[in-house]
């Protein structure tokens, strides 16, 4: 997976940023897109991956795009390739990148593709100026649901995202010709059951660590965590009613572990906050009278 990042999008003369920061290429690129089909529409005035290494999301753009586009971005290879020649900084990082892309590949992309944006929309929320601790530990729960059903469990095989529309690609057969050989990439089979299983297991790999590194960003995540309860949703009375049964011993233990860590009695701090929260339900749902 890190070469895949090296080759495609971090080297220096990578499609990734020869399209980016080449005028005539991007025309190529843009060009090549109105002839390719795409199995996903987005905007023809797109014309490169919107790639900024300083943006800590940049790399969550140019995966999908490079996975949406897949066609137009091997029409432009082969035409760097051919223009400039195998010889130059630009041909050799092509026929590096032409070498080495193949089903595996092509399905790994779109698994990273899938996995960066679901990370990026967890690093936009905690990069908020006005980040509610409260809702912190349901949105890090959240992350780690969907990366392991996507990833561990697999089903990113089986619902639309990212994965799919590389599994679309790959059941397309085309042909290429990088100096002077014939290469395949995709047939209508698909990928094989040993290529989605090598491609699933890196993936669950990286669930694993990406889970790790999160809980290692908030050390004190074991307190944090508990600041779930204040987290008031909005739905009906009889809804909250309902909530409010099902996890009120889940309650009681984050508010017990609250009191311990801030030094208070467990059950004067578990009566103020059911003292209090019907009022903060109210606030919350607009029904309290404006003094």
């Amino acid at each position: 997976m890190s070469l895949i990042l090296h080759v495609f999008i971090e080297q220096k003369k990578s499609i990734s940023k020869l399209i980016a920061f080449s005028y005539q290429i991007k025309d190529m690129y843009t060009e090549a897109r109105k002839g390719c089909h795409e199995h996903v529409e987005i905007s023809k005035l797109i014309r490169d991956f919107a790639y900024a290494p300083h943006r800590y999301n940049s790399e969550a753009k140019v995966l999908l795009r490079l996975v949406i586009t897949m066609d137009a971005v091997l029409t432009v290879a082969c035409q760097v390739l051919a223009i400039r020649g195998p010889t130059s900084e630009e041909g050799k990082a092509i026929t590096e990148m032409m070498e080495m892309i193949d089903d595996e590949v092509v399905l790994q992309l779109g698994m990273m593709a899938e996995a960066t944006l679901e990370l990026d929309s967890f690093v936009h929320f905690g990069d908020q100026s006005n980040l509610d601790e409260a809702e912190l530990p349901e949105k890090q729960d959240r992350l780690a649901t969907i990366i392991h059903s996507l990833f561990v469990a697999g089903q990113c095989m089986h619902i639309p995202g990212v994965t799919s529309i590389a599994l679309k690609i790959l059941r397309m057969p085309r042909t290429y010709i990088i100096n002077n050989t014939l290469k395949t990439i995709g047939s209508s089979d698909g990928p094989s059951e040993a290529i989605v299983t090598r491609c699933l297991r890196r993936m669950s790999v990286w669930a694993k660590l990406a889970t790790s590194v999160i809980e290692a960003e908030f050390p004190d995540w074991e307190v944090v965590s508990n600041f779930k309860v204040f987290n008031l949703p909005l739905a009906s009375q009889a809804n909250v009613a309902l909530q409010r049964q099902a996890v009120s011993a889940e309650r009681k233990t984050c508010l017990r572990r609250l009191a311990k860590t801030i030094g208070v009695p467990e059950d004067e701090l578990i009566a103020e906050f059911y003292h209090f929260e019907p009022f903060a339900m109210k606030q919350k749902a607009g029904e309290l009278f404006k003094l």
